[in-house]
């Protein structure tokens, strides 16, 4: 089978070889397959080990009654940040905890939120370039 021909980085600033299979970029500007992509630990996300954080969480449930914050009914399973971290909630704050079905509460929040949070970005972005 024939090989496709190299070619230069498409990097701006770059004149180094290229091969086809890196999508016209030289080794040191090729992105790493999923880089970027692990999960931080419980200890990076909340500065507490994953078991004191499944403590704090079932604290909250059981304070909570297992009472869902958003549609008030019983049957909660998982605790959920009331205030969004990158809105400037508290990560461990027990009073910006708060117990939440997965499904659909927790999933429809999500979803809302992320939706709130591209809309953010795109009008950001278009001030800056305005």
């Amino acid at each position: 089978m024939p090989y496709a021909a190299m070619g230069r980085c498409s990097e701006p600033g770059c004149g180094e070889l290229a091969l086809p299979k890196n999508h016209g970029k030289c080794g040191e500007h090729t992105r790493v397959a999923w880089g970027g992509t692990e999960r931080p630990s419980s200890t990076e996300r909340y500065g507490m080990s994953g078991s004191a954080q499944q403590a704090l969480h079932r604290e909250v449930l059981l304070e909570q009654e297992y009472i869902c914050y958003v549609c008030g009914l019983p049957g909660a399973n998982e605790v959920d940040h009331i205030i969004p971290i990158h809105l400037g909630g508290a990560r461990r704050d027990k009073s910006n905890l708060g117990a939440i079905h997965e499904d659909p509460c927790h999933k429809a929040k999500t979803l809302r939120e992320n939706a709130e949070r591209r809309a953010a970005r795109a009008a950001a972005k278009a001030a800056r370039g305005a």
